[in-house]
């Protein structure tokens, strides 16, 4: 079954709002327009389940888009949030983060730039439909005998940090993403206890009510500090969050092995554990480091602009020079616009 999508999109600019519907009418198969954040806040009150992505401007009436934001995440932790706005505030930069945004958009709005993000966060949400698809399908069905349909196992291998252990919690099966993200090869973790992955800096009642979970085998979800064993070039372990949702799966009548799927949160933890002023500075050193990609891709477009000129003022025209300047200029600005995305993936993992 192929998972239908809706989309929730609050602004309150009436023309944008006409600007930017088709568009969005043309990725999802429903569109939710509400002209505020309180109204936005009604529909997903009423079923977050309905909703798959939400596009919010910032500044609006009765409510604005962060405040929104901020009640939404005590219903839905995962919805992801793309924010538009005119305003390129720090203090709202952070603020954004807070929220998990997955995208900071600037107005006015390049379509280009939008297009990609919607197409990467729906991608997302299929392939994470699919995969719990399958994952419930095998704790569902008792008569399961290992079997896995391809396209399934390869969704949940490259896209979810999934982990199978024995009933005594023995490592048997991890995703090549969470290899990917431990910097180690399966053979490397499979053998290994769970529980060894788990930060000594974890809470001692965290982890008490974990084991107790293993030891009655029931289901589990919480926040967990990980250590990252080394291997590669980094040899130093350091640690990471995730959050961690464990399912025993029972099998007629017997527990056979737990589900593991873990959610990478260490970037939001990491804004969340920092001062108003020290997340201050983070967010300076992002802007800083966007200016500079910005400022390095317009260089190369002045540089050649400046030459065209000249050659222009001598009537010198050189048609090889201009297909050149052409290609160069086009691929200046997709570094620009792929500078833009990444920037909002970066917004989306905190």
């Amino acid at each position: 079954m192929e998972k239908k999508i809706t989309i929730l999109y609050v602004e309150d600019d009436f023309a944008i709002q006409k600007k930017l519907l088709s568009e969005l009418e043309y990725h999802a198969d429903h569109v939710i327009v509400r002209d505020n954040g309180l109204q936005g806040l009604e529909v997903i009150q009423e079923d977050s389940q309905e909703v798959d992505l939400i596009i919010t401007d910032i500044k609006m009436a009765r409510m604005d888009g962060i405040e929104m934001a901020k009640e939404i995440r005590k219903l839905d932790k995962d919805i992801p949030i793309i924010f538009t706005t005119a305003h390129n505030h720090s203090n709202m930069l952070i603020e954004s983060i807070k929220t998990e945004a997955s995208a900071y958009i600037l107005k006015p709005i390049d379509l280009d730039i939008l297009e990609n993000t919607i197409l990467k966060i729906i991608a997302n949400i299929k392939n994470k439909f699919i995969a719990e698809e399958h994952l419930q399908s095998l704790a569902n069905n008792s008569q399961f005998q290992g079997f896995e349909l391809n396209l399934s196992k390869k969704l949940i291998d490259e896209n979810i940090l999934y982990i199978k252990t024995d009933e005594e919690g023995l490592i048997t099966h991890v995703s090549k993403e969470f290899c990917n993200k431990y910097r180690l090869g399966r053979s490397e973790i499979i053998g290994v206890i769970y529980h060894q992955l788990w930060s000594n800096h974890t809470d001692a009642k965290i982890i008490k009510n974990l084991k107790d979970a293993f030891l009655n085998k029931t289901e589990w979800n919480g926040d967990l500090q990980h250590t990252i064993l080394g291997g590669g070039e980094d040899e130093s372990p350091h640690n990471f969050y995730v959050n961690s949702f464990i399912k025993p799966i029972v099998r007629r009548g017997k527990l056979k092995e737990y589900e593991i799927i873990q959610k990478d949160i260490t970037l939001k933890k990491t804004i969340d554990d920092l001062s108003e002023e020290q997340s201050k500075e983070l967010m300076a050193k992002q802007l800083s480091s966007i200016q500079s990609k910005f400022r390095s891709a317009l260089d190369r477009i002045g540089i050649d602009v400046q030459k065209l000129s000249k050659d222009y003022s001598r009537n010198i025209v050189d048609v090889n020079y201009i297909d050149n300047l052409k290609s160069n200029t086009m691929e200046s600005i997709s570094t620009i616009n792929e500078m833009l995305y990444e920037s909002a993936e970066s917004l989306e993992k905190m």
